[in-house]
């Protein structure tokens, strides 16, 4: 059950879990301490479902039939996950119902590997027929950031020497002051270690900051602020 690639848990007759998997804890965030001894639906109710929802699932599942469908559930920090669920009773060596099984897949992974495939297709195709390694990046990034939903993408390679990164290709929408942060990247050269692209070229590791307003190490903040 714990290498199970998908959500495992286990509840007693009354809906009360008695025992969690790894992947629980790591998609809700909820350790064992955390839930067993509690009414699943308290734990996971997301409000975008009426109490009438859940009384037909369990009224199913005590008939001793098995429920499938998809739901939204509640992590633990608040965030809403869309879940593929099937929940099948269990019963004891006397026949007598004991309790449910239920596997949960997050619907978003699926959709988002899917999306990525996709991706990965289409960039195959663009980067084969481009005429040059400008046109292959811009084609590049145009596809990320229209999949993402990002407003800006750029690719910074190393100088001829290797002393620095310079912004070698640039995509972006038509929101409000892009350009003007383009042509800034545009002037602008890094050394290993330096801004955000340097730090990721010196240590090989993707760097995501969720907030630039609480990065002073960000040397374009100024212009990306009034972007």
């Amino acid at each position: 059950v714990n290498t199970a690639g998908d959500v495992v848990f286990l509840t007693d007759r009354e809906g009360i879990i008695t025992q969690i998997n790894e992947k629980f804890t790591a998609l809700y965030g909820y350790t064992a301490e955390d839930v067993v001894g509690k009414v699943t639906p308290r734990i996971f109710k997301s409000g975008r479902h009426p109490e009438s929802f859940y009384r037909q699932a369990w009224a199913t599942l005590l008939r001793g039939e098995t429920v499938h469908g998809e739901l939204c559930n509640r992590a633990e920090d608040g965030r809403l996950l869309d879940i593929e669920e099937t929940i099948t009773p269990f019963r004891d060596e006397q026949g007598e119902l004991a309790g449910f099984l239920a596997v949960q897949r997050e619907v978003g992974a699926r959709t988002r590997a899917e999306a990525e495939a996709r991706l990965l297709r289409t960039i195959a195709l663009g980067v084969g027929e481009a005429e040059d390694l400008d046109e292959a990046l811009r084609f590049v990034l145009q596809q990320v950031c229209e999949t993402t939903g990002w407003a800006l993408g750029e690719a910074w390679l190393p100088s001829a020497d290797r002393s620095r990164l310079e912004c070698h290709s640039v995509w972006h929408g038509v929101e409000p002051g892009l350009a003007e942060f383009s042509q800034v990247s545009r002037y602008l050269g890094f050394a290993p270690g330096e801004g955000l692209p340097g730090r990721v070229w010196q240590t090989k590791q993707a760097e995501w900051i969720a907030d630039l307003g609480a990065r002073a190490r960000f040397s374009r903040l100024e212009i990306a602020r009034q972007a």
